[in-house]
C-alpha cells in the first residue's frame, strides 16, 4: 500500500515510523447486521431470515466491510427491515451440518406448492406471487397492464408484495401509480426472453456481481445487466446436471450452484453467441431448440435445461457448391441455415438476429477458400499420403482442417520446414488450448498426435546450421514432443500436462514466430492458480487450467 500525505512543515521525515488509523463513513443507507449473525463456509455466507409462525429460510448475502461495534455491511441479499437470526448457531457449527441444514430447508422451501394467480373472475386484477422471488412471469389469460413496480415490499399482506397485472388500462391500488402496457415495461420483457427461468442482475465488467433485483453495481455505479439463471452441481463430476430451478444434485445432494447463462437485455444479447458457431455443428451432442449449446458428452442445455439429443456429426450447408450472394451484408450464425441479407433482420430459419458476414467465422472460411472443381481432392497437411477426401473436413490422424490437394506446398528447406512446422505447432496448441478452456476431450488426443508428429519435425532441422537458432529452441522442441505424448483425454491430468505444454510452446514462439498474417497477435496470459501461461489469439481470457470454474482467471503478460 502506498499512502501519500501533505508535509508542508516538514514534519515527516525519511526513516521515520508513525501510526496511521484509517477512518471511513459507511453510506447512510448501508444495511448493517451483527457479525454473528451469518455463517461464512468459505465459499458463501449465508442468513437465516425469520419469515414468521417458527419459519425460518437460508438467504444467500454478500457481505462488505465491518463497521464499528462488531456490525458487518450487506451489500446484497437482505433488505431493510428484516429479522435475521443472531443466536442459535450451534445447530450450525460445523461445515457438514451448515450443508444439510440449508439443502433441507431450500428443499422444503421448494415443495412449497406456490401461490395461484387470483381467477380472472374475481374483479380485473391479478397478483403474482407475492414472494418476489419465483423468477417466471405468470399471468392470467387476458392481462394487458401492469403496475411499473415489479414489487409492492412496502405492502402488509404478503400477497401483495408482489407484481399487479390487470386487463383494463387504470392505477394500481397498492402504490397509485398509472398502469402500463405490458409490452412497454421493461422488466416484463426480460421476464419473457427468460422463458419460465429464474432472472438475476450482474454488471458486465464486474460480473461477481450477483443481484435478484435491478440496480446499480457497487463498484462502478453503472446499471446491472439482466442474464437468465442457471444451476448445476458444484462437483466437477456432476457438471452434466443442469436446471432452469435451484435444487439439490440427483447424485451427491449438493445444493445446486447458480452461474450466469444467456444475457436477457437487447443490447447485450449478441454476446449470447458465439464468434466460431461452427463449433456445434461437430459437437456430438446439441439442443434442438438452441443448435449453439453444444457438449461431447450428454447432458442439459444451459438455456432451456432439455436433455441434449445425439447428432450423428457435423452438418453441411445446403449444398456444398452453393455461392454466397455477391451483394450479401449480413448472414445467420447457423450455417445449415444458408440465409443471407442486404440489411439487419432475423433468421427466417431458426430466428436468430443475423451478423456482418465479416463476423462469421464459417463464412470467412468459404470466402479463404480457392475456387475448386467438384472431383478436386482434399487432403491434410501434415499427412498428406495417408488421409485424402473428396470433401473439406478434418484429418482422422491429426484432427488438423484438410486443404486443398492443389494448394499443398511442400517444404524444400530447413526454413520452410521450420516456418510450415511452426504453423501446424501453432494450429494444433490453439486447438488444445480451445478444448480444455472448454471443457471439452473430443479430439484433444488427435491434436497433441499432431504436435507430437509437428515436434518431431521441428527436431530434425532446428539444429541445421543455416537457422541460427539457441539450443534452447531444440530443447522446447524436445519437451513439447514430450508433453504432447503424455496427453491421454483425461481433463484433469491433461490440464497438468499443458502447463509443460505451453512453456515449451512459448520458448518455441520467442525463437521462431508463427506466420503473423495467420496469427497477428498472440496473447499470452498467466495463471497465478496452476503457475502456468498460455497462448490464445483472442483478448477475451479463456483459461485452460480450469475451464468453466474459473473461465476468466488469468493476467496478460504480453502480446507476441
Amino acid at each position: 500500500m502506498r499512502l501519500e500525505f501533505e508535509n508542508p512543515n516538514l514534519q515527516l521525515k525519511p526513516g521515520m515510523y508513525a501510526n496511521i488509523r484509517l477512518e471511513s463513513e459507511l453510506q447512510r443507507d448501508a444495511i448493517l447486521i451483527p457479525r454473528e449473525a451469518y455463517i461464512d463456509s468459505g465459499t458463501r455466507q449465508v442468513v437465516f431470515v425469520n419469515r414468521g409462525g417458527g419459519k425460518f429460510i437460508p438467504r444467500d448475502i454478500q457481505v462488505g466491510v465491518e463497521a464499528e461495534n462488531g456490525m458487518v455491511e450487506v451489500l446484497f441479499g437482505l433488505d431493510a427491515g428484516e429479522v435475521v437470526v443472531t443466536s442459535g448457531q450451534f445447530m450450525l457449527d460445523s461445515e457438514s451440518k451448515l450443508k444439510e441444514a440449508v439443502a433441507k430447508m431450500m428443499e422444503a422451501e421448494r415443495a412449497k406448492t406456490t401461490k395461484r394467480l387470483r381467477s380472472p373472475d374475481s374483479e380485473t386484477a391479478h397478483d403474482q406471487d407475492g414472494t418476489g422471488e419465483q423468477g417466471a412471469l405468470s399471468m392470467p389469460p387476458g392481462t394487458a397492464y401492469s403496475c411499473p413496480m415489479e414489487k409492492h415490499p412496502d405492502e402488509d399482506n404478503p400477497a401483495d408484495r408482489g407484481s399487479y397485472f390487470s386487463a383494463e388500462p387504470g392505477k394500481c391500488p397498492r402504490c397509485g401509480m398509472k398502469l402500463k402496457s405490458l409490452d412497454d415495461l421493461e422488466w416484463v420483457r426480460v421476464r419473457r426472453a427468460a422463458g419460465g427461468g429464474d432472472v438475476a442482475y450482474t454488471c458486465r465488467d464486474h460480473q461477481h456481481v450477483f443481484s435478484d433485483e435491478s440496480g446499480e453495481c457497487p463498484r462502478c455505479g453503472r446499471a446491472l445487466t439482466p442474464f437468465k439463471v442457471m444451476y448445476t452441481c458444484p462437483d466437477p463430476e456432476h457438471s452434466g446436471v443442469i436446471r432452469t430451478m435451484s435444487g439439490n444434485c440427483p447424485h451427491c445432494g449438493r445444493g445446486m450452484a447458480a452461474f450466469r447463462s444467456v444475457w436477457l437485455a437487447e443490447e447485450m444479447a449478441e454476446a449470447n453467441v458465439p464468434d466460431s458457431p461452427g463449433l456445434a455443428e461437430v459437437a456430438p451432442y446439441r439442443c434442438s431448440t438452441h443448435p449453439l449449446v453444444h457438449s461431447d458428452q450428454p447432458g442439459r442445455c444451459t438455456i432451456c435445461g432439455a436433455e441434449l439429443e445425439s447428432s450423428a456429426g457435423p452438418t453441411a450447408a445446403k449444398t456444398t457448391h452453393q455461392a454466397i450472394p455477391a451483394d450479401a451484408k449480413y448472414t445467420c450464425p447457423m450455417k445449415e441455415c444458408w440465409h443471407f441479407s442486404t440489411e439487419p433482420s432475423e433468421c427466417p430459419e431458426c430466428g436468430m438476429k443475423l451478423k456482418p458476414i465479416d463476423q462469421v467465422g464459417w463464412v470467412k472460411d468459404l470466402a479463404a477458400e480457392p475456387s475448386r472443381e467438384v472431383d478436386e481432392g482434399y487432403v491434410c497437411p501434415m499427412h498428406a499420403d495417408k488421409e485424402h477426401s473428396s470433401n473439406p473436413g478434418t484429418c482422422s490422424l491429426c484432427g488438423m482442417r484438410l486443404v486443398n490437394e492443389s494448394a499443398m506446398k511442400r517444404p524444400k528447406d530447413a526454413l520452410e520446414h521450420i516456418t510450415t512446422q511452426m504453423s501446424y505447432v501453432m494450429e494444433h496448441y490453439l486447438e488444445v488450448q480451445r478444448l480444455l478452456a472448454s471443457d471439452r476431450t473430443s479430439g484433444l488426443t488427435l491434436h497433441a498426435l499432431g504436435l507430437a508428429a509437428a515436434s518431431a519435425d521441428l527436431s530434425k532441422h532446428i539444429d541445421d546450421p543455416g537457422m541460427d537458432l539457441p539450443p534452447v529452441a531444440a530443447e522446447a522442441a524436445t519437451n513439447l514432443h514430450a508433453a504432447a505424448l503424455k496427453m491421454t483425454g483425461r481433463l484433469e491430468a491433461d490440464r497438468v500436462t499443458f502447463v509443460e505444454m505451453s512453456a515449451a510452446v512459448r520458448t518455441l514462439v520467442e525463437h521462431a514466430r508463427p506466420d503473423r498474417t495467420r496469427w497477428p497477435k498472440l496473447y499470452l496470459y498467466h495463471c497465478p492458480m496452476s503457475k502456468g501461461d498460455w497462448l490464445q489469439t483472442a483478448q477475451e481470457k479463456a483459461n485452460p487450467y480450469y475451464g468453466f470454474k474459473m473461465l476468466k482467471c488469468g493476467e496478460l503478460r504480453g502480446i507476441k
